[in-house]
């Protein structure tokens, strides 16, 4: 049956069904040997070779892809140097400007340097890159409305966060955030990261164990704690209404979470999801094989990428322009 039959409401309701989702599509990018950097979407299945069927399909589906769905930046965070390959950047290369005009909701990294402790060596260097990732995101996407920023924390590093130069910091996020119109609401969600030791579980991977209360969704603790702990709960919960106080005035949503629990890597790299952990892994044992490849036989060789029960790969379907008319 022809699928332009059907009047323009019923073929948007398909194209829904077929390309919307109704959480957010958690996007990564990965790298392996020298070949471009590549995307996968976690846990979701969704059917955007349809728009590959043809020109029209294209330009009416592209939309629902885009617009309709919210996609979250999954990236490393690093203990010495910042990842190689930068979400966010790697998905508007791949879609092209098109599709990238057509983005709406997006969740990304706060644009600020993930350890608190580099607020106290001043790297301005550092926190301007952050801020020029953001930066051209949004001018790839000026139709962004709602820009959700993780905003990760050791509990015990709060304090470090709570000081005039991030302060500063932040006056330069909002400058930078006021020069785009379409930004309809900002979030912010402090992730509170606790860790007392690494473990290696039953699986061979390197495990951190993240201990502490649990979280309300206004950031009040959900259990209780006696002795010498009261006065350190005291003291982070003080920095903490701080640091709220200090994204609120700014007009920005403040929502505030527990991470249970973080994945490390030996190369400095740590992850808040098993998947991003497991695919920096793998993408760490193919490199150093090709590496070897090229040292044994002096030249490279393709590595095939081993996918799995949870992921597919990105298709430059997403992006393409419907091929034959």
């Amino acid at each position: 049956m022809d699928l332009f039959l059907f009047p323009a409401e019923i073929r948007l309701k398909i194209y829904s069904e077929l390309l919307a989702h109704d959480e957010c599509l958690v996007v990564m990018a990965g790298k392996r040997g020298r070949v471009r950097p590549y995307l996968f979407v976690l846990n979701c299945q969704l059917y955007p070779e349809i728009l590959c069927t043809s020109k029209r399909v294209h330009s009416e589906a592209i939309s629902p892809l885009y617009s309709d769905n919210s996609f979250r930046f999954s990236e490393p965070y690093s203990t010495a140097k910042p990842p190689a390959t930068v979400t966010s950047d790697v998905f508007l290369e791949h879609i092209g400007p098109r599709a990238a005009s057509l983005l709406r909701y997006v969740y990304t990294r706060f644009p600020t340097p993930p350890h608190a402790q580099d607020y106290q060596l001043k790297q301005t260097a550092l926190v301007g890159l952050c801020l020029d990732n953001l930066n051209i995101l949004l001018q790839a996407s000026p139709g962004i409305t709602t820009l959700d920023l993780a905003l990760p924390s050791k509990i015990k590093d709060l304090g470090l966060r709570d000081t005039p130069f991030f302060g500063e910091t932040l006056d330069m996020i909002e400058e930078k955030l006021g020069s785009f119109k379409s930004l309809q609401q900002v979030k912010i969600e402090l992730r509170l990261l606790e860790w007392e030791s690494a473990k290696h579980s039953d699986d061979g991977e390197e495990e951190v164990v993240v201990t502490g209360d649990s979280y309300n969704s206004d950031g009040s603790s959900s259990s209780g704690s006696s002795g010498s702990s009261d006065e350190g709960s005291t003291r982070w919960k003080a920095h903490r209404d701080s640091l709220m106080r200090q994204l609120r005035s700014r007009g920005w949503a403040v929502h505030v979470t527990k991470v249970p629990r973080v994945w490390t890597t030996s190369d400095g790299m740590w992850f808040t999801d098993k998947a991003g952990y497991i695919m920096h892994m793998r993408d760490l044992w193919e490199n150093e094989m090709e590496q070897r490849s090229w040292e044994w036989q002096g030249r490279g060789r393709d590595i095939e990428c081993a996918r799995g029960t949870q992921e597919y790969a990105y298709r430059m379907g997403w992006a393409d322009d419907g091929g034959p008319a």
